[in-house]
């Protein structure tokens, strides 16, 4: 699965940047004076340079369905040993239904973000970014750090996390 989950990523980032090239070389000739027959494949540049990145958004959007796939399949097939968010350390009963109900996510509402990392029995260890929700109390986003491009996993309702703070001063 982590293997699919790289190829995905590398693929997504090289037709990406080549779909962006093909791009910049179209409008580059559209603005630069050529002949007519040059002016013909701009189209079809930009054709190409559309595919590429159509194919990079369906990639990366494979990515991350796999890895909330993975993340799911890891929660569902072990148990949580432990956990640690921002440096404090939650333990299997502080967890225990924590990461039971995950709903939808509208959006990153980045109040807090926090990182740590969730122990399981088999010695897997997964890193995650928790964020408080900026709106509603007791809502964080889950995001799972685990591979080279983020996953949002969603939404947890749940006050055992009230007391995670930054450790910065906002100053105003």
């Amino acid at each position: 699965m982590s293997t699919l989950i790289l190829i995905l990523s590398a693929f997504g980032y090289i037709s990406a940047i080549i779909g962006i090239i093909f791009c910049l070389l179209a409008f580059a000739k559209k603005m630069l004076y050529y002949p007519s027959n040059v002016q013909e494949n701009v189209s079809e540049n930009l054709y190409v340079a559309g595919t590429l990145i159509a194919i990079s958004f369906i990639c990366f959007l494979g990515g991350k369905q796999l890895i909330k796939s993975n993340f799911q399949n890891s929660l569902q097939n072990s148990k949580i040993t432990s956990a640690e968010i921002n440096g404090i350390f939650f333990s299997q009963d502080d967890l225990k239904g924590v990461f039971n109900n995950f709903q939808g996510t509208e959006g990153r509402y980045r109040c807090d973000h926090f990182t740590g990392f969730i122990n399981f029995e088999n010695n897997e260890s997964i890193p995650i970014e928790v964020i408080r929700h900026c709106y509603e109390k007791n809502r964080y986003i889950i995001i799972s750090k685990k591979y080279d491009m983020d996953a949002d996993i969603g939404d947890i309702k749940t006050s055992k996390f009230n007391y995670i703070q930054n450790d910065t001063i906002k100053t105003y």
